[in-house]
């Protein structure tokens, strides 16, 4: 038993922890540009709730890759969103409220009250809870599918994605977060929290 328990806690110091992408980053001037693991988790939901086959080859492989968890809880609250209020500007906003892979966690802020009044209903605390629900479901599907494993496998897409050359008009010091599974090509919002700062999210050009 003990030894059991020896090589267990040996695994588990081995296992890799925190956001896969984290090493996926550079700075450009004052503008921050990287890859987060939150995001990309967002951005698959929003592939395996829309259907289809994906806009981009890389985008085909992962919706292959995961399509029988496309019945997963997080999978269809994903879909429930996108029919109630939100569009991937607002999943693009959760993805940088939430905590980090492979946490996932939500606080009550002014921003989360925010996103709440973007659904439909009168009960601003049941949009609330919802959006505290959804945080959950996000982590147990990371999770259930090994995600951060997939995502290890990947760097080097990312890694590619990262030299890309940025767009001209960029707003001034802004936070841009590259993401090869967004199904749009370029997502634009401000946040007030921490400080204020715009965010640009740029997906892959759709391949022709």
């Amino acid at each position: 038993m003990k030894s059991l328990l020896a090589g267990l806690l040996l695994l588990a110091a081995a296992a890799p922890v925190g956001d896969p992408l984290t090493p996926i980053r550079r700075v450009q001037g004052k503008t921050m540009v990287q890859c987060t693991g939150a995001l990309e988790t967002i951005m698959l939901l929003a592939q395996l709730a829309g259907g289809g086959k994906g806009a981009t080859e890389y985008q085909a492989q992962a919706r292959a890759r995961f399509a029988l968890r496309s019945n997963h809880p997080a999978v269809q609250e994903t879909a429930a969103l996108l029919k109630q209020g939100f569009s991937y500007r607002e999943l693009a906003i959760f993805a940088t409220i939430i905590s980090q892979a492979p946490y996932f966690t939500l606080q009550e802020t002014a921003e989360v009250k925010e996103l709440a009044t973007r659904l439909p209903g009168p009960d601003k605390e049941f949009n609330m809870d919802r959006l505290f629900g959804y945080s959950r479901l996000v982590h147990d599907f990371y999770w259930d599918t090994r995600l951060g494993t997939f995502l290890r496998a990947e760097l080097p897409i990312y890694r590619e994605a990262l030299r890309h050359s940025l767009p001209a008009d960029l707003p001034a010091e802004a936070h841009v977060l590259i993401s090869p599974l967004a199904p749009v090509e370029r997502v634009e919002f401000t946040r007030q929290s921490p400080v204020p700062a715009t965010y640009v999210v740029l997906g892959e050009p759709v391949e022709r």
